[in-house]
């Protein structure tokens, strides 16, 4: 894993109940510069995404008794002031790969390698400089 310099890193919000998995995640992006924010319930992710901005979002479809479907519903709602931020999704279930309601949004298939992360969050959404 290669770790970029960054004078103003990606503010990155990740959303997911499992807490080991949410820090671990965390961890790695830290490492390659993200600035970022954990909630580990989708009650808590409201909560953030209405005291601060976020570059990107990076949740869990399943969290628990809510789901980031529903997310995508309530986001507008937190985010009046500001445009809501770009959202990537996880799962382990595979099912939610093929649903509606997420078929704008990226999805990794879990499990996947901080480096299909990475490639995904440089494609989706940071411009090279200059461009």
């Amino acid at each position: 894993m290669e770790k970029i310099a960054a004078e103003n890193p990606v503010q990155l919000l990740l959303i997911d109940d499992h807490e080991a998995l949410a820090h671990s995640l965390a961890a790695a992006l830290r490492y390659s510069n993200y600035a970022v924010e954990v909630a580990l319930s989708y009650h808590q992710a409201l909560e953030k995404i209405s005291r601060q901005p976020f570059d990107l979002i990076l949740s869990d479809v399943d969290l628990g008794v809510h789901s980031g479907i529903e997310l995508i519903r309530d986001l507008p709602a937190r985010t009046i002031s500001r445009p809501v931020p770009p959202l990537i999704f996880m799962t382990g279930n595979l099912s939610y790969l093929h649903r509606k309601e997420l078929s704008p949004y990226p999805v990794l298939a879990k499990p996947f390698s901080i480096r299909r992360l990475l490639e995904m969050l440089e494609t989706h959404f940071l411009q090279p400089q200059g461009t």
